[in-house]
């Protein structure tokens, strides 16, 4: 989670970069991280592909990456996300088009 926090001051859109896809899957990034990486992306305009698989994200993790509206694309499986991140991602995340919630712990009402 350390690392996200370094990351994020990278991917903050007033550091001019201008990233279309990201692939942080594999990191054991968890629900600290993945807020860090939310915040910093909520106001990033060209972000619109990332990928979370096999993280440690949880619910936690997953409502922050809620936040993060220009996403069209979003691979958060294997990550420990329950029905109640799932609502949360149904929520918010209006422009998505492609979602993995592979191999984590949904429900009927998720």
């Amino acid at each position: 989670d350390d690392g996200c926090a370094a990351l994020s001051r990278l991917l903050h859109p007033s550091s001019g970069l201008a990233l279309v896809r990201l692939n942080l899957g594999c990191n054991s990034i968890g629900p600290a991280g993945g807020a860090a990486l939310a915040a910093a992306l909520s106001g990033n305009a060209s972000l619109t592909y990332l990928n979370m698989y096999q993280n440690h994200l949880g619910d936690a993790g997953a409502a922050a990456l809620a936040g993060v509206t220009v996403l069209r694309s979003l691979n958060i499986g294997l990550n420990s996300v329950t029905s109640a991140g799932a609502e949360a991602i149904a929520h918010n995340l209006s422009a998505l088009r492609d979602l993995s919630l592979r191999s984590n712990s949904l429900q009927a009402s998720g």
